[in-house]
């Protein structure tokens, strides 16, 4: 059992440091993706900031366009004037009959200018409503897309906290970790006495085997040595009483004598078998000692060594739970990672499209450019044709009078047109330049944060390997959290059989000391018997 937890610690320990190695990996990788999400919130709100100084400039777009419309209905009033005073002019030269042809036609053709000033005008007011129109909803997309950009860099916030979170529980794990990678060391060593005590032990049972043995045959011999000693005893009690008749006493003493020295030869024999005895005994206590010491180490050593096994097993339990929460809180950054990412995809895409949709509206603006080109030489033909009518007028004499008079006003209606086409001319040229400004920034928007779209997908696909060196964790501080919870039952086994052994050492250092005891006690008696038998010999000799 002993040999089988250190194997297992050793796996264990193998399980943790490739644990610990993926602990590592993941740390980095969680911190790129973070930084990653972090750049990408920084890409959305240099987005933000562009996108609502778009809409600003979409604001004074529409503010251009209304500034045009009220230029556009001044020349409609006036050209109203002037149509008006065209048909007056008419009037005049009717009446002024042969003197007023020249100038009726002047009214004609004013009239109809007024009339084309009018039609052109209409086509302004229909184009810059249009433009209104793509403005306005342009300006709706693109304010959708910072709805959309606000919720998106919301998310990425919250996705980074999350990030944040697993960076902690993994941090966690890794010291949990490191803490189990010390623990198996402590286990380690405190196992590897255990092995080496218990080997001390089983050597010391086997010469406690051979004492035994020695023991036993030395008590054999004792065993035969007195039956000898008993034999020679009752010869000493028939001599001694031969020793009684006279007629027998010299040779009875010389059999006394005799008898006497195979005693004293049959106890110094077994004085020394005694001796073996008492050896063998003092060898086995010594043993039985050494091993109860040795047991009572190995039962501290394993009480120690399942502390420890338990703290393993509580650390991985901990570590698996941090784990897990790491893996439940990846899983979601994944899932929210993803639908974030596509959303700030489709916000790329609008602005992009929104780009496209204001450059269509150069096509509207040269349109209107054109349109106001031809105001322009409408305007220029009627103040020529005021002057034709001043001509005129100048041609009828005294019945040219009310023409100088028309065409007068007329001038300065024409004055006033051009002013009003120059300030139309101007905002739709202020309008061409913001678009062009504003399609610029929108695709340059859009494609910003497209590239922080891609560069996002590939920081984020890292989340996948992320999940499975996870999965890898998971098992690799499930087997440790078992190998511990099996080692810990083992050294309870192993615990038990230590006891076993400490007793039976206990019992033996018992029966060794009462056993001492007997044999000293058999000592003293073969020392009587020895100094008995002394006597015995000299008083035979006297004899």
């Amino acid at each position: 059992m002993i040999s089988q937890s250190k194997t297992d610690a050793d796996k264990s320990k193998q399980s943790t440091r490739v644990s610990l190695e993926k602990v590592e990996s993941l740390q980095r990788q969680i911190t790129t993706t973070s930084d990653g999400i972090t750049a990408l919130i920084t890409g959305i709100g240099i987005a933000l900031e562009r996108a609502k100084e778009t809409v600003s400039q979409l604001g004074m777009l529409e503010s251009l366009t209304v500034s045009i419309e009220d230029g556009v209905s001044g020349l409609l009033q006036i050209s109203d004037q002037i149509n008006l005073f065209a048909i007056n002019a008419a009037i005049e030269a009717s009446r002024a009959s042969e003197h007023g042809a020249g100038f009726a036609v002047v009214a004609d053709e004013v009239r109809k200018l007024a009339e084309q000033i009018e039609r052109i005008a209409s086509q302004i007011v229909e184009i810059i409503s249009a433009v209104r129109d793509s403005v306005n909803l342009s300006s709706q997309d693109i304010k959708e897309s910072l709805g959309q950009a606000d919720k998106d860099a919301s998310a990425a916030n919250e996705i980074t906290v999350m990030l944040e979170k697993a960076l902690t529980d993994i941090e966690a794990v890794r010291k949990q970790s490191n803490e189990i990678d010390s623990l198996l060391d402590t286990f380690n060593r405190q196992i590897a006495q255990i092995e080496q005590n218990g080997e001390v032990i089983a050597s010391g049972a086997e010469q406690h085997s051979a004492s035994i043995t020695q023991a036993s045959n030395s008590i054999q011999e004792q065993v035969k040595g007195l039956a000898s000693i008993s034999e020679t005893a009752v010869d000493l009690d028939s001599q001694v009483e031969h020793m009684s008749d006279e007629k027998y006493s010299q040779t009875a003493a010389e059999d006394l004598a005799t008898s006497a020295e195979e005693m004293s030869a049959i106890v110094e024999e077994s004085s020394a078998s005694v001796q073996e005895i008492s050896s063998a005994v003092n060898e086995i206590a010594q043993t039985a000692a050494q091993q109860s010491e040795l047991a009572g180490e190995n039962a501290v050593l394993v009480d120690q060594a399942v502390g420890i096994a338990s703290t393993i097993s509580a650390n991985a339990q901990s570590s698996l739970q941090s784990t897990q929460a790491m893996q439940n809180q990846l899983k979601k950054v994944e899932k929210d990672s993803t639908g974030m990412i596509d959303g700030i995809a489709k916000m790329s895409v609008a602005l992009v499209d929104s780009a496209k949709n204001i450059s269509t509206l150069f096509t509207d603006i040269s349109n209107l450019d054109r349109s106001v080109g031809k105001l322009t030489n409408v305007n220029l033909l009627t103040h020529l044709l005021s002057i034709s009518g001043r001509i005129e007028s100048a041609k009828a004499g005294e019945h040219g009078a009310g023409f100088a008079v028309v065409s007068e006003d007329i001038r300065q209606l024409v004055e006033q047109s051009a002013d009003k086409i120059v300030d139309v001319s101007d905002n739709v040229r202020s309008i061409q330049e913001t678009l062009k400004t504003i399609a610029s920034e929108v695709e340059l928007t859009g494609t910003g944060v497209r590239q922080e779209v891609e560069s996002a997908r590939k920081t984020t696909s890292r989340l996948v390997q992320v999940e499975a060196d996870i999965v890898d964790m998971v098992k690799g501080v499930t087997g440790i959290q078992q190998t511990a919870e099996e080692s810990h039952k083992a050294l309870e086994t192993v615990k038990e059989s230590i006891d076993t052994i400490r007793q039976a050492a206990d019992q033996t250092s018992t029966a060794c000391e009462e056993a001492y005891s007997a044999v000293a006690q058999q000592g003293h008696a073969m020392s009587e018997l020895a100094s008995t038998s002394e006597e015995i010999a000299a008083q035979a000799d006297s004899l």
